[in-house]
């Protein structure tokens, strides 16, 4: 059935691409993560579906969520921000397409273990904009930590946004 309305047909080739780059891109993904995980002691457990999949972390007392909607979305668009999104042909090339996933999938993680090494919030964001200068911004969300400093309050309080 084609749309009636050009724009609403192009919107929907967009997002058509950007569904068969994720599903292109979703096991090497989760893969990455896992191993990782696995390789610093970290429990996971993968819960929801799709851009709403997120892992539930925990490691000794720590325990935090990673979202992957951002992630993906970061691999397969233009802008993960734009309306409509807009497919990133970038990818169609696959060792593109690979070198994106190391680059994000890396900086996504950083914090993270950095996080669940112990570190303070402002020197995790300190060395996550040091070691990915294209940091726009990144959240940390904590569940529970019984020693989280005041500082790490802090930052979860502020969003976390810098």
């Amino acid at each position: 059935m084609k749309a009636e309305n050009p724009e609403i047909e192009k919107n929907q080739i967009e997002y058509d691409k950007i569904n068969r780059c994720l599903s292109k891109i979703a096991p090497i993904v989760l893969l990455t993560l896992e191993s990782t995980f696995a390789e610093n002691g970290i429990e996971f457990k993968l819960v929801g579906k799709g851009l709403d999949s997120k892992y539930q972390l925990k490691k000794g007392s720590l325990e935090c969520s990673m979202f992957l909607h951002n992630l993906f979305l970061e691999v397969a668009t233009v802008d993960r921000d734009a309306t409509p999104l807009k497919y990133n042909n970038r990818m169609d090339d696959n060792e593109m397409l690979l070198a994106r996933i190391i680059e994000i999938v890396d900086s996504k993680l950083a914090p993270l273990l950095l996080l669940i090494a112990g570190k303070d919030a402002d020197e995790i964001e300190r060395l996550a904009k040091q070691s990915h200068p294209g940091y726009e911004r990144f959240n940390i969300t904590m569940l529970k930590d019984k020693n989280m400093s005041k500082s790490m309050i802090r930052k979860i309080e502020e969003g976390f946004m810098p």
